[in-house]
């Protein structure tokens, strides 16, 4: 795939009316967003404070329409009850038919959770009346918003909702492992996109193109029950896989959840204020760098071709071995390496050492210049040949990104350690630079 269309498969979700929460400073959400490299957001709209009406529908409309000019291209749920605390669908619509960079409008949020008993007779309706009155509207017609179907709180509850593809442009999955690996479904319950898990989806999406709208990994540690914690480090590993893995399978866009812890929560007791990619004093965690050194490395300056085509022989390794060959200008190309194995143990709380295992990369071509990284770890090449057509590379837990060059330009420069977000008066600046 084009590697400028890999970064437009990275997403995470957002909370921008969450007065009480992290959220409240926008300029530096924005900030963080923009510094991560991000291109798309997801929220809802949100329910007016009663007393505060007005005012509310206005703020929000401006902190959404701050993230359109930032260069932010917005998912919003808007899906519900026909006339509920969130107002009508109606009204949620006219909200977001004056927005500009909405690019979707989504179904019900785990409807199957919080929908009461009722949920699987109702559910089917929302969603039919939220496409019909999207479809209808000359404005979001025009602006080619699509429409995205229900998330389901649980694996099971796709084969009792049924098919719904007719009634979405999109289907629609959170795949949360609670801390184990991405790539496969160890824990009962949890839900992946592997081993059969993209046949579960199916019966109520159909062959429709799908949204993964939530992912991710907390550290709550001394929460007990629902998702176990994962460490900081071995969740930057397992986030970068998650993305590779899902852009792998076709997934059109994943939306890492969330961006921003919401509060402080120093004895680390509830799951929902620690799915950060930064704290709530918005400082990275380890997962929003590696996020960002992914993007970085893939990114690029011109156009990314569509149907170039790199016939790669990888010889070594074992079956966890996985692949994805990204396409950039100016005949570039890029080999990103991973392997299925676990580096956490979310049961004893413990790091897992994987040892490497030598992958030969075998190019149809000598390439000018071969370089890997280690997103995981840095922008940095750790190993660089020239005048190539195969490159040795240790693969343990973390995933290699290998960039093919067909002349000797210069490695992706290092910008430094990531600097804490420390004003509230407007969002940082961009790197200096860079595409973002």
């Amino acid at each position: 795939m084009p590697a400028d269309g890999f970064a437009d498969t990275v997403g995470v979700n957002v909370h921008v009316m969450y007065l009480d929460t992290a959220y409240q400073d926008h300029a530096r959400t924005i900030g963080a967003l923009r510094w991560l490299g991000v291109r798309h957001v997801r929220d809802q709209v949100r329910r007016p404070v009663p007393s505060n009406t007005a005012w509310w529908r206005a703020e929000q409309r401006k902190r959404f329409a701050a993230l359109h000019r930032a260069g932010m291209r917005l998912t919003l749920i808007a899906g519900g009850p026909a006339d509920d605390s969130l107002g009508s669908l109606t009204d949620r619509l006219g909200v977001i038919r004056g927005l500009r960079g909405v690019v979707a409008v989504e179904g019900p949020n785990e409807w199957d959770l919080n929908g009461g008993d009722d949920w699987a007779q109702n559910l089917p309706v929302m969603q039919r009346a939220l496409y019909a009155a999207t479809k209808r509207d000359r404005v979001l017609r025009g602006r080619r918003v699509q429409v995205v179907g229900p998330s389901l709180g649980r694996e099971a509850n796709y084969a009792v909702l049924g098919d719904l593809s007719g009634a979405m442009d999109l289907g629609n999955v959170h795949a949360y492992t609670g801390g184990r690996q991405p790539e496969e479904q160890e824990l009962p319950g949890a839900f992946v996109l592997a081993d059969g898990g993209l046949d579960v989806v199916r019966q109520t999406t159909g062959r429709r193109p799908l949204l993964v709208t939530e992912t991710g990994y907390h550290d709550a540690f001394a929460q007990f029950g629902r998702q176990p914690p994962t460490g900081q480090g071995p969740a930057a590993t397992y986030m970068v896989r998650t993305l590779l893995q899902h852009a792998a399978l076709g997934v059109r866009r994943t939306f890492v959840y969330e961006l921003l812890d919401q509060h402080a929560d120093p004895a680390g007791l509830n799951q929902e204020a620690n799915f950060g990619l930064f704290d709530h004093e918005f400082t990275p965690k380890p997962a929003a760098t590696a996020v960002r050194n992914l993007l970085r490395l893939l990114r690029d300056r011109g156009d990314s071709p569509n149907g170039a085509r790199l016939d790669v022989t990888l010889r070594g390794g074992d079956d966890t071995l996985r692949s994805l060959v990204l396409a950039k200008s100016g005949g570039a190309f890029v080999v990103a390496l991973w392997r299925a194995v676990p580096v956490w143990d979310p049961w004893a709380r413990t790091d897992l050492l994987v040892a490497p295992q030598t992958v030969t990369v075998e190019l149809p071509r000598s390439f000018a210049v071969a370089r890997a990284y280690r997103p995981v770890d840095g922008v940095t090449p750790v190993h660089v040949l020239t005048n190539t057509d195969r490159i040795d590379v240790p693969v343990g837990g973390g995933p290699v990104i290998v960039e093919l060059s067909p002349t000797a330009s210069a490695p992706t420069k290092t910008r430094g350690a990531p600097r804490p977000f420390v004003t509230a008066l407007g969002p940082l600046p961009l790197p200096t630079g860079g595409a973002w």
